[in-house]
């Protein structure tokens, strides 16, 4: 079988599954290797030469969801080796790293896991706690909350 037969042979299986839920058969998911199509809603894209899975634009990968997702703020996967090819400044991390109060520096492609300090929240009974604040990009510094990063925690604190 050729290797353009192969490919267009793949992408049918792959628009198979996507359409009709067939079985035994995978298409390569987030970060993996592909040729052409990649499974639920992941490119297949060059990234340093390598053609893997990824988020499209204006998308983020979701680890609790494993879904490319739609986003206005870019965030840096805690996993990622550097942060080749961005301005040097600080971002959010990705959920749900982001709501341990984890956020990354970048300075000359040079990657920096950084933690937000702990912050005093009141919940609705009136009863103080300790968290930690979470990495507000549009403030630049850490908050209580943040639209970057939802969480559990955000239902439960007066501010």
């Amino acid at each position: 079988m050729s290797r353009m037969t192969t490919t267009v042979f793949i992408k049918l299986l792959c628009l198979c599954v996507a359409a009709s839920g067939c079985v035994n058969v995978t298409c390569p998911g987030y970060g993996q290797p592909c040729v052409d199509v990649c499974a639920s809603n992941f490119l297949c894209q060059d990234v340093s030469g390598v053609m893997t899975c990824q988020c499209g634009p204006s998308q983020l990968y979701n680890t609790s969801t494993e879904q490319c997702e739609n986003t206005t703020y870019l965030c840096l996967s805690t996993g990622q080796p550097s942060c080749q090819n961005l301005p040097d400044g600080d971002y959010p991390a990705c959920p749900p790293e982001c709501s341990l109060g984890i956020y990354l520096s970048c300075s000359f492609d040079s990657l920096t896991l950084r933690d937000c300090p702990f912050g005093w929240y009141v919940n609705a009974s009136g009863q103080r706690f300790t968290s930690k604040l979470v990495y507000d990009p549009d403030l630049q510094r850490c908050e209580p909350r943040s639209p970057s990063c939802p969480r559990d925690l955000d239902q439960q604190i007066e501010i």
